[in-house]
Formats: C-alpha cells, structure tokens, sequence
C-alpha cells in the first residue's frame, strides 16, 4: 500500500480553519514532528504516544509545546481503549503511554 505524506504546515492552513485535538502516534517519530511549532490555527489540545521514545525526545517535545503555550494534563494507558489515567503529577513511566497537552481558551 502505498500512502502519500503531506507536512503540516503545507495542508494545514489549506484544509484547516479549527482544530480541537492533535493526536501523533508515528512509532518512535514523534520528536520530528512535535518540538517544530505548530501551525495556526493550533490545536487546543495535543495527544502524543512516547512509549518509544527515549526520554530526551521527550524532554524537547515538553519543552517545544510548553514553549507553544501548552500544559501537560495528564497521561494515559491505552490496551486498545483507555485502561488508566493519572493527572499531571511530574512523575514519568508508570506504564502510561499516552501524554495529553493542553493549551488554555483564547
């Protein structure tokens, strides 16, 4: 199969007036596309896996998306549905594999 990429900030601002929810699961590639800032209009919230990530990238992705405005929220464990969440709590690991960003309401 084959499946054609298109970046963000080239379909974005075509395609896209609002945005609720960013959501970044590419195995491992998340850094790539989160510690770039976001197009407008930017997604209120972001969800991303770092289950395969080593903890340096995500450092930078929290440090991209903080600088961005945002706020972690909490994290998830996902066994293909929502198995557990835990506030922030500036803890890592845990077993959670999902981080949930938010920006405030303009």
């Amino acid at each position: 199969v084959s499946v054609g990429v298109v970046r963000l900030r080239d379909a974005w601002p075509v395609h896209v007036n609002r945005v609720d929810v960013l959501v970044v699961d590419v195995e491992g590639a998340e850094s790539a596309i989160l510690t770039s800032p976001l197009p407008e209009p930017s997604p209120r919230l972001v969800l991303y896996e770092h289950l395969h990530l080593q903890l340096r990238d995500q450092q930078r992705i929290e440090k991209s998306l903080a600088d961005q405005g945002y706020a972690e929220l909490g994290r998830f464990k996902t066994r293909g549905r929502l198995a557990g969440y835990e506030q922030k709590s500036g803890r890592k690991g845990g077993g959670f594999s999902n981080v949930l960003f938010g920006k405030p309401r303009r």
